[in-house]
């Protein structure tokens, strides 16, 4: 039990120290109005694998930060492709501070 205990937390050490490497890469890009892609994978010991998307819109100034989450409650597809319409029509020069968009779904 113990084993099991310790294998979990270093399997969410391992991940967390990724995805926070990859947002603090996505946040220290100086450039102004930018757009980042990220793509945070998962994995366990039985091989399943799966991805969560995400789309930082640096907007022209800096300020706070406004997080859009689609598909919590499994996949809800409005929501989903709402998020997806706003990343692809929404050009970075037209937001005025920072955008996160989550959303379940992979982006194409």
């Amino acid at each position: 039990m113990k084993g099991t205990f310790l294998s979990i937390f270093f399997f969410l050490a391992v991940n967390l120290v990724q995805a926070q490497n990859e947002f603090q890469n996505a946040f220290k890009n100086n450039s102004k109005a930018s757009v980042e892609h990220l793509r945070i994978n998962f994995s366990d010991d039985l091989g399943n694998t799966t991805h969560l998307p995400i789309s930082i819109l640096k907007g022209k100034n800096e300020g706070p930060v406004f997080t859009i989450v689609a598909g919590v409650h499994g996949f809800e597809y409005p929501p989903i492709v709402a998020t997806q319409l706003y990343n692809l029509a929404t050009p970075p020069i037209n937001v005025n501070e920072t955008v996160m968009c989550i959303s379940s779904l992979e982006e194409e």
